[in-house]
């Protein structure tokens, strides 16, 4: 706990791994911090769930834990809340019909591709601004249709994780446009739910919350939810937006011709523009921005962080040269081992590929294997080949025509210090690093300070709170590298990309 005596704002942020709730200053300074542990249960037939009971509760003992610091609730004049991408059916109380379907759950493969009959990918995208996927809201309500039927004739309201946590706040039924973005029912080009899109979901539009700029008021804290969670009832409620985009947000994405890659359990690369763009090879998404009158193009990538978490977790306990743990020793044989990882390569689908390939079938593979590799090897190929599919977003939003000045990053994942050199290599131009790289929590305390009326503009909370700490160059030799080892993945994924469908037909049918 930091002391100060200004007002605080107070930020939820709902993560793939972990739930953190943020106090703090009008002035960034963090005040209190309660985080609780979040994992997601994931299946063998690409299930990816997380139990809505759960999240509700460590919401609830993150907001607790900070109502316990001395001063810190009396000083809360706004919330905001902030999530990662997900599904939560409910019924007209709000209440869940079912588990959390996460980014992650990849079932409605089949479901995707159906929806992809009656229009085509290329009608789809020109209203949606994306590839049709099975991790977007329409494939997973088709897939519920298809498969639990019961659960979809008691639909009354389809909420991404955020919403339907400021539902549990507010009592309100309501979305902003980033979030709408991601369902493929929503115009992103006109700022609006598209009767067309949801009728070929097989959707109703009723089910739809209700559409608001991030920074506008969703609703104040219930005395229900006051006494649950500790919040004062009567509290502005923002509307806020997804993880990574609030994270661009509080990392300073409010100009065009700036970028910003979230790093956390996935990337999130988005370029801000003030009029929209479709890209004709449907490699880069198009987003309303959480700024009204803006665009973000680029795209949510796959498990980067994630893919970190899964090599610490799966072939831990690491231990670095000298005696590092856990992600501080990944870093440390990174940084024992020569950019190219002794030519070894790593490509990062492990939960499926989304921007720039978006394969959900696609899975993680290590290229090049030899005795002379070992741990450092593979630590250095992860964070290199999570580099490179961030190079390569980079480069499918500029073959769009987009211009990108700046490219700042946030999130837990720049907190390594090799792995922003790497990064800063791979895509071969300077990494502004902010002060505040917690950049979630940052974007969403910035929404709720415009409710409480701290702020004029999202763009006057970024003015106030956001600093440039310092910047990160790239190293030549290492970037003609790095270009030439992209080149080659490139052409093995065409390689790679077809077997994977029958790896795990294979597999299913050894199973049954």
């Amino acid at each position: 706990m930091t002391t100060t005596n200004e007002d605080l704002l107070l930020a939820i942020d709902v993560g793939t791994d972990s739930i953190r709730a943020t106090a703090i200053s009008t002035n960034a300074v963090v005040v209190g911090l309660a985080r609780r542990a979040c994992r997601v249960r994931i299946g063998s037939h690409g299930e990816a769930e997380l139990d809505p009971a759960a999240v509700w509760t460590a919401v609830c003992d993150c907001t607790l834990e900070l109502a316990s610091l001395p001063g810190v609730m009396a000083r809360v004049r706004g919330v905001g809340v902030t999530a990662a991408l997900g599904l939560v059916v409910a019924d007209g109380n709000g209440k869940p019909l079912r588990p959390i379907m996460t980014w992650q759950d990849k079932r409605a493969i089949a479901e995707a591709q159906m929806l992809a009959g009656p229009a085509g990918p290329t009608a789809h995208f020109a209203k949606s601004g994306r590839p049709i996927d099975p991790e977007l809201t329409a494939c997973k309500l088709k897939w519920l249709q298809q498969n639990e039927p019961d659960v979809y004739a008691r639909i009354e309201t389809a909420y991404s994780v955020k919403d339907w946590i400021l539902h549990c706040l507010t009592g309100e039924r309501m979305t902003d446009p980033t979030s709408a973005s991601y369902t493929m029912l929503f115009n992103v080009f006109d700022r609006r739910w598209d009767d067309t899109l949801v009728g070929i979901a097989g959707a109703k539009t009723e089910w739809n919350p209700r559409v608001q700029a991030a920074d506008s008021l969703a609703g104040s804290i219930t005395p229900v939810a006051g006494s649950l969670t500790g919040l004062p009832a009567g509290l502005p409620v923002a509307v806020g937006g997804p993880d990574g985009s609030m994270g661009a947000l509080g990392a300073g994405l409010v100009k065009p011709g700036s970028a910003v890659d979230v790093i956390g359990t996935t990337d999130v690369i988005f370029a801000l523009v003030d009029k929209p763009v479709e890209d004709a090879t449907r490699r880069a998404i198009t987003n309303a921005y959480v700024a009204d009158g803006t665009w973000a193009v680029g795209g949510t990538l796959g498990l980067t962080g994630g893919a970190l978490r899964w090599f610490v977790d799966a072939f831990g306990p690491l231990n670095g040269p000298n005696g590092e743990s856990g992600f501080a020793a990944l870093d440390a044989l990174a940084e024992a081992t020569p950019a190219g990882a002794c030519s070894l390569l790593f490509f990062s689908g492990l939960a499926g590929e989304r921007t720039p390939r978006w394969n959900p079938s696609a899975r993680g593979v290590l290229f090049g294997l030899a005795p002379i590799h070992g741990r450092a090897h593979v630590a250095r190929a992860l964070l290199e080949g999570c580099a490179f599919t961030v190079a390569d977003t980079l480069d499918a939003i500029e073959s769009t025509g987009v211009a990108i000045n700046e490219l700042r990053v946030a999130g837990g994942g720049a907190t390594s210090e090799t792995w922003l050199r790497i990064r800063a290599s791979a895509v071969g131009r300077p990494l502004l690093v902010p002060t505040i790289i917690e950049a979630s929590s940052l974007g969403t305390a910035i929404a709720a300070g415009v409710v409480a009326g701290i702020y004029g503009s999202l763009a006057e909370g970024v003015a106030a709170t956001v600093r440039v700490d310092r910047v990160i160059e790239p190293n030549p030799p290492a970037h003609r590298l790095y270009t030439e080892l992209r080149g080659l993945m490139a052409e093995l994924a065409t390689k790679f990309d077809p077997a994977f469908p029958a790896l795990q037909r294979a597999n299913a049918a050894y199973k049954t």
